[in-house]
C-alpha cells in the first residue's frame, strides 16, 4: 500500500487554504504567485479528485460549501504543522517537535 497517495499536491492545499480564506481565486493567485486561472483550475482539479464541490462560484466570488469547511480546516492545520516543523528545524534546533492539537 502506497502512504499518503491521496494528498493532493502541496502547491494545491496552500491555494485551496488562501482560496478558501480570501474568498477569490484572484486574490489566492496573488498570495500564492499564480494566475488566477491556474489556481481555479488546481481548485478544479482538487475537487475532482474529492469527488465533490469545494466551492460555490458566484461570480467573480466563491463561497466554502460544507464539505468545503470542513476540508479547509484540516488543511490549515495540516500546514500549520508542516511550518512549525520547517522553523523548527530550520533554526538549527536538531529536532522537530511538532504538537498535535
Amino acid at each position: 500500500m502506497i502512504k499518503f497517495r491521496h494528498i493532493p499536491p502541496t502547491q494545491f492545499l496552500k491555494g485551496f487554504e488562501a482560496a478558501a480564506r480570501l474568498e477569490s481565486f484572484s486574490r489566492a493567485a496573488e498570495e500564492v504567485g499564480l494566475t488566477q486561472s491556474a489556481i481555479s483550475h488546481q481548485m478544479r482539479l482538487l475537487e475532482a479528485q474529492i469527488g465533490q464541490p469545494l466551492f460555490l462560484r458566484i461570480g467573480r466570488e466563491v463561497r466554502l460549501t460544507d464539505a468545503g469547511r470542513d476540508y479547509h480546516r484540516t488543511v490549515r492545520r495540516s500546514l500549520e504543522i508542516m511550518e512549525e516543523g520547517y522553523r523548527g528545524i530550520s533554526r538549527g534546533a536538531g529536532s522537530c517537535r511538532v504538537f498535535h492539537r
